[in-house]
């Protein structure tokens, strides 16, 4: 390789600059010009380079070549634009599991819908409930005082007879290994289940027997047993041994009395409904909340059963009211609310 001069100071100090700004640098291409045009097109501009260093070595004060600022700059701002684009591959959520996560949030939200739609909020129903307690019920749809034979629109079922005439009882067991048995009425005409009612019961009670179960119902499905007489989904007030009860559709036992001590002549039992809660009161408030009845038509009637075959009275009692004087329905009667 040819002998390079470097004893022009000039020439030094655009080597140091080129050095310092590096390759592709203005200065890098006017110095690597100047060599090409003193020794030739053929000379590396990288082997010149290392000539060069050579030289510096050699123990001139040009040996201490450092990178300039805009080298430096250079770089940084090459490193700078690649950060953005490695944290983007990084940070860059799979599809697969994108997806998932917002298939994870619908069903959530789903889930959330269903139960603020199919559970009713701990404000909502004592709301609803008061103010079923407030309307007034005045148009008769149905009152019957069983005073006389019943008309075609009650229907009766079970193996219990019951009689009617001076209200409706149970006609007196005439075989005392009878078996448990039961019947009752219902009257035949539908109740549409967005319409509020009062539904009136009264039940006289001239003796409480331990063996005769008074009962007042409703039900959406006028199903029942051909021996027992009973439903399947019904909310039923009862009275046995003097103790009453309710009853939900669910089966659960909704509210329940302490037997009576002393025999009232008569007991007045009162059903407010609309769609979906009820009020039940006996005089006075015993119960309230949701029926559990579905949206369907709904049926109300009577019914006693009999839990065991008649007793003969013991040789101290004087008497014994049979099944037709212990317990005696007098009226029945359905109210629907005023129109507005």
């Amino acid at each position: 390789m040819a002998t390079l001069d470097f004893e022009s100071d000039q020439f030094l100090q655009l080597l140091t600059e080129a050095l310092r700004a590096g390759p592709a640098s203005p200065e890098w291409h006017q110095a690597v010009a100047r060599l090409r045009t003193e020794h030739g097109v053929e000379v590396d501009e990288f082997k010149l380079l290392v000539a060069a260093r050579q030289h510096l070595e050699s123990g001139k004060e040009y040996r201490s070549v450092r990178a300039g600022p805009e080298f430096t700059r250079k770089i940084m701002s090459s490193l700078e634009e690649e950060e953005p684009a490695i944290a983007r591959r990084h940070t860059k959520v799979p599809t697969a599991n994108l997806i998932a996560i917002i298939s994870a949030l619908v069903m959530i939200a789903v889930v959330g819908l269903l139960v603020w739609v199919l559970i009713p909020g701990k404000n909502e129903a004592p709301i609803a409930i008061d103010a079923l307690g407030s309307v007034y019920f005045s148009e008769p749809a149905m009152n019957v005082s069983f005073d006389s034979p019943l008309d075609p629109q009650w229907h009766s079922f079970g193996s219990l007879k019951l009689d009617v005439g001076t209200g409706l009882s149970p006609v007196p067991a005439l075989d005392s290994g009878t078996e448990p048995a039961g019947g009752g009425i219902y009257w035949s005409q539908p109740l549409d289940a967005s319409q509020p009612v009062s539904i009136e019961a009264a039940l006289r009670v001239n003796q409480i027997p331990d063996n005769l179960i008074a009962q007042v119902f409703v039900t959406d499905q006028p199903e029942f047993s051909e021996t027992r007489g009973t439903g399947q989904h019904e909310l039923t007030w009862s009275l046995r041994n003097g103790q009453a009860t309710l009853v939900l559709p669910s089966g659960d036992v909704a509210a329940q009395s302490a037997s009576l001590r002393e025999v009232p002549t008569t007991i007045h039992v009162r059903f407010l409904i609309d769609q979906s809660n009820t009020i039940v009161e006996m005089g006075e408030q015993v119960w309230k909340g949701p029926h559990g009845l579905g949206g369907q038509p709904r049926y109300v009637g009577l019914r006693f059963l009999r839990v065991d075959s008649m007793r003969k009275p013991s040789k101290d009692s004087t008497h014994r009211a049979s099944d037709k004087d212990a317990l005696v329905f007098q009226s029945l009667r359905v109210l629907k609310a005023q129109k507005q």
